[in-house]
């Protein structure tokens, strides 16, 4: 398997970026492809507690909205003002995208959460992208996130695409059945 940290450790000896008690996991794609053993081909990092002005000072680049980047095709989100590492991972598409992993030695993964609000068509239970990834299960965060997706069925076919070897969840099946 791909050791992440090291690509956490390129990122943090750049000098031109304060990465100093910044509190960021990378998250998404290349955590997800990391734990299935691939190379992974974006880098995207999730930034708690920092604003706007503060990822600027700090020597990022805005991109747009909550976006930097280092300059260096590493893309770093700034979470909403008060939420959680856990509530910026709600609003991914897939539970294999909503992986966060610390970076440097405290390199593990966390699961996506442990309950959230019941909804329609979920009973309230834990989120767990691991158990998907291990299971190779393709399966939506979140209703209501995935229902305000402009392009859910594009979404999931690229991920069909990506991962032929991936089944689709049921109830993200026929969520998106009932659209």
């Amino acid at each position: 398997m791909i050791d992440i940290r090291k690509k956490h450790d390129r990122i943090e000896n750049q000098d031109s970026m304060d990465f100093e008690e910044l509190d960021w996991y990378a998250v998404g794609q290349q955590v997800r492809d990391s734990l299935l053993g691939r190379d992974p081909k974006e880098f995207e990092f999730a930034v708690i507690d920092e604003s706007l002005e503060s990822m600027k000072e700090r020597g990022f680049t805005h991109v747009d909205g909550q976006r930097f980047t280092d300059g260096n095709g590493h893309l770093f989100e700034v979470a909403e003002e008060n939420d959680s590492l856990e509530a910026f991972l709600r609003d991914k598409d897939f539970t294999v995208n909503a992986i966060g992993m610390t970076p440097g030695e405290q390199n593990y993964h966390f699961p996506l959460m442990n309950n959230y609000e019941e909804d329609d068509d979920r009973p309230e239970k834990p989120i767990d992208p691991i158990k998907d990834l291990d299971e190779k299960v393709i399966r939506h965060t979140t209703n209501e996130g995935f229902e305000e997706l402009d392009d859910a069925e594009v979404r999931l076919e690229l991920m069909k695409n990506t991962f032929p070897e991936f089944s689709v969840a049921d109830e993200t099946e026929n969520l998106l059945k009932s659209e």
